[in-house]
């Protein structure tokens, strides 16, 4: 489980449906395929690949806010521009978890903040967006679209109650598929699939030692940066 081979026995069912959020706005059947980079920028990359070899083409939604990467790295925005020349779809994941209500005019402001900061970084304007870890006031908010930007968790995309009826929604969140695992459901023509690619690696996984994968490779990408950059550092020797 979570292998990138269970990953695409997954999604390769709806590859026929697959459409980017502003075409499935127009759409009666769409499958929309979605990934919020939390952690690793590497694994989003592996993941945009192993895609691109079977013909699927998704959202990924990378953090501007975020304490775990910097997307304006020279290497994080050469991934950024290797994912989209793929073909793939790069959108903002917004980080609101500095509010605690909704406040419009603050709200929006911050919207165009990120936007702005994610638009330049990829030298294009960003076309949609989703929300990291969503409160309620904020899917309270039944608008497809917000500012110039499509929101994920709009009507169209998501069903904010207890018994979804038209739109299927699954999700990797936690390494478990709290709303089931995903697949194609009779009378239902429309879906959103949200994975995280930190959740993925080439070998099936449980979720500690997925983490500790994660902790690791951002150990060994830190050294380097500190060895490359700080002479008395790489004066000390190996950190154990």
């Amino acid at each position: 489980m979570f292998s990138y081979d269970a990953y695409l026995r997954y999604v390769l069912p709806f590859r026929d449906m697959l459409m980017e959020y502003r075409a499935a706005l127009s759409s009666c059947e769409f499958a929309i395929l979605r990934h919020d980079v939390e952690f690793d920028t590497h694994r989003a990359l592996e993941m945009a690949k192993i895609e691109n070899k079977s013909g699927i083409k998704s959202t990924y939604f990378f953090q501007v806010r975020s304490d775990a990467y910097n997307l304006a790295s020279i290497e994080n925005k050469e991934i950024l521009f290797e994912i989209m020349g793929m073909g793939h779809e790069v959108g903002l994941h917004m980080y609101l978890s500095h509010f605690d209500k909704y406040e419009d005019s603050v709200f929006k402001r911050e919207v165009r903040l990120q936007n702005k900061i994610l638009s330049e970084l990829i030298e294009k304007p960003v076309d949609c967006f989703s929300v990291h870890r969503p409160k309620p006031w904020f899917l309270e908010i039944r608008e497809d679209v917000i500012g110039s930007m499509i929101n994920a968790y709009g009507p169209s995309f998501f069903e904010y109650v207890e018994q979804p009826k038209d739109i299927k929604y699954f999700a990797d969140s936690t390494h478990q598929w709290n709303y089931g695992e995903p697949k194609l459901i009779a009378g239902i023509t429309k879906y959103q699939i949200l994975t995280h690619p930190d959740e993925w690696f080439e070998f099936p996984n449980e979720v500690e030692k997925n983490y500790h994968l994660t902790y690791e490779a951002h150990c060994d990408r830190f050294n380097k940066t500190l060895m490359s950059e700080n002479k008395r550092f790489n004066n000390l020797g190996p950190i154990t």
